[in-house]
């Protein structure tokens, strides 16, 4: 029988949150204290025991996705004490888990798999730079309030809440009715982050200099150890660093 660790645990919460991972973005965030050989060895195993399953990459010819089972999920329940306080995981805290909220992946949704793919990049980098308790859209999605948005994730930083939003498709008509939506709502510290620049100009021109909670920056923009991200404030520019820029 398979011996559970917690890396295997840890593996099944980050699955159960975002519903697929791959192998590569496995192998860099969250097992890159281990070798490469290993990291193969182990998914291997976990598979071959049934508590990982392989499904195709709907848009990648030959790519392949993980995805955790109902055997990962009966464990994850038995071990959930692993995480109850805030596992601690480099210099992030992983908040306590909402096992409600845990469903068995049971489909690809083609429609947005490559921007929830590269979103899943930026939760883990964002947490590689020290935010806490993320909450990915996946399970704010599930635990709907009455809002008429979704952000694709949530988190703490430096004791601050922060919703994220992150563009993948250029799609400035998508994030300038989300800007209305947070305005009319009130909701402050909100984050825009964009993979390509060309929409940042177009995006800038909906804020006011009375805009100072919502910050935005480039995804290529993020650094090895902090990112930077701007926000408009009468003629000045302020800014908020996430990680240690110096």
């Amino acid at each position: 029988m398979l011996r559970i660790v917690e890396n295997d645990l840890l593996l099944f919460k980050y699955l159960f949150e975002e519903n697929f991972l791959e192998r590569e973005t496995i192998k860099k965030y969250i097992w890159e204290n281990r070798g490469i050989s290993y990291i193969d060895n182990r998914l291997a195993q976990l598979i071959n025991a049934n508590y990982l399953k392989k499904e195709f990459h709907p848009a990648r010819k030959n790519a392949k996705l993980l995805a955790a089972t109902k055997k990962a999920k009966l464990v994850l329940d038995m071990k959930k004490e692993v995480f109850r306080g805030g596992y601690q995981k480099d210099n992030t805290i992983l908040s306590d888990l909402e096992l409600n909220n845990y469903k068995v992946a049971d489909g690809i949704d083609v429609r947005t798999i490559l921007h929830d793919l590269e979103l899943i990049k930026v939760r883990l980098k964002l947490e590689k730079l020290g935010v806490d308790f993320w909450k990915s859209r996946t399970l704010l999605n599930r635990d709907r309030e009455d809002f008429s948005l979704v952000p694709d994730g949530k988190f703490e930083y430096n004791g601050t809440r922060y919703f994220l939003e992150f563009d993948f498709n250029n799609s400035y008509r998508r994030y300038k009715k989300a800007v209305t939506v947070y305005k009319n709502n009130l909701v402050e510290n909100v984050i825009f982050i964009f993979k390509r620049p060309r929409i940042t100009k177009g995006f800038k021109k909906l804020f006011t200099t009375r805009d100072d909670k919502y910050f935005f920056g480039l995804y290529s923009d993020f650094k090895e150890n902090y990112i930077e991200l701007e926000t408009i404030m009468g003629d000045l520019k302020e800014k908020l660093i996430i990680g240690n820029k110096n």
